[in-house]
C-alpha cells in the first residue's frame, strides 16, 4: 500500500545519502529537530503568556511537563555516538512522495527545503505521526484521535526495507520512541504556538492551535498504551 510504499522511498532517500558528508549540508532551518530547543520555546512562551492563554491550558502544560524528559533522548545518544548524525528528508508527509498512477510504486521523494543534518528517526517518527494517524490533525473530538497499529506496521516494513543496513540496532529499537517523540515534539509546537498567539502556524478558527495540539498529545498517550505492540 501507500504507507510502505511511502515508508520504502524515505528509507532508501536516507540510505543513498548515507556517505554525504553531514557538515557539507546547510542548516536551512536552525534547532528543528531539536525538541529540546522546542521545550524552551515552550516554556519562554508560557512564562511570557502575551494573551493570557496559560491558564486554560493547565491539563496540557502538565501533560508536556510529565514527559520532559524524552526531549534530551536523541540528542543523549547522538552525544555518545551511538548512531550517527545523517541527511534527513524532515517533511516526511505522504504528499512529498511522487507515487507511479498505474503501479502506484513510490518513484521518488520530493520537496528538500528542510533536508539537513538531523537523527534518522526524525523521518521515520514524523510519518507515522502523519500517515498512522487515525483523525485529522485539527480534530476536536479526541475520541478519534489516535495510532492506526496496522499502518504503523507497514510504516516500520517499509523504512527498514528501504534503509537496509543504514540503520543500527539501537535505532531499529527506537522507532516507536520516535513516533511518539516527533508527535510530542510537533504537540509542542502547537501549544507553544497557541500560548504566543498563533504566530507561526496559520489558523482558519479560535483555538486552532490547542485542537491541533490536543490531537498531537492524544495520539502521544495512545502510542504510550500500545508501546509493547510497536516494537519491532
Amino acid at each position: 500500500g501507500a504507507a510502505y510504499e511511502a515508508a520504502r522511498a524515505f528509507g532508501r532517500f536516507q540510505s543513498y545519502l548515507q556517505d554525504l558528508p553531514v557538515d557539507e549540508v546547510p542548516e536551512t532551518i536552525p534547532n528543528f529537530f531539536s525538541s529540546a530547543f522546542r521545550l524552551r520555546q515552550f516554556e519562554e512562551a508560557l512564562a511570557a503568556d502575551p494573551m493570557g492563554r496559560g491558564a486554560g491550558v493547565e491539563a496540557e502544560v502538565r501533560f508536556v511537563r510529565e514527559r520532559a524528559d524524552m526531549v534530551n533522548v536523541i540528542d543523549e545518544h547522538l552525544g555518545k555516538g551511538t548512531f550517527p548524525q545523517r541527511i534527513v528528508h524532515g517533511d516526511t508527509k505522504l504528499n512529498n512522495v511522487l507515487f507511479d498512477r498505474d503501479s502506484h510504486r513510490a518513484v521518488c521523494v520530493v520537496d528538500l527545503d528542510t533536508c539537513m543534518a538531523g537523527w534518522t528517526l526524525y523521518d521515520f517518527g514524523d510519518l507515522a505521526r502523519f500517515t498512522a494517524a487515525t483523525s485529522a490533525e485539527d480534530e476536536r473530538n479526541l475520541e478519534l484521535a489516535g495510532m492506526d497499529l496496522d499502518t504503523y506496521r507497514e510504516l516500520v516494513r517499509g523504512f527498514l526495507d528501504g534503509a537496509g543496513d543504514a540503520l543500527t540496532d539501537t535505532e531499529r529499537e527506537l522507532m516507536p520512541f520516535a513516533a511518539r517523540l516527533v508527535t510530542y515534539t510537533v504537540g509542542l509546537r502547537f501549544l507553544t504556538d497557541h500560548i504566543a498567539g498563533d504566530t507561526y502556524f496559520k489558523i482558519s478558527r479560535e483555538g486552532h492551535n490547542l485542537d491541533r495540539a490536543r490531537v498531537q498529545l492524544r495520539m502521544v498517550e495512545r502510542m504510550e498504551a500500545l508501546d509493547d505492540a510497536m516494537r519491532v
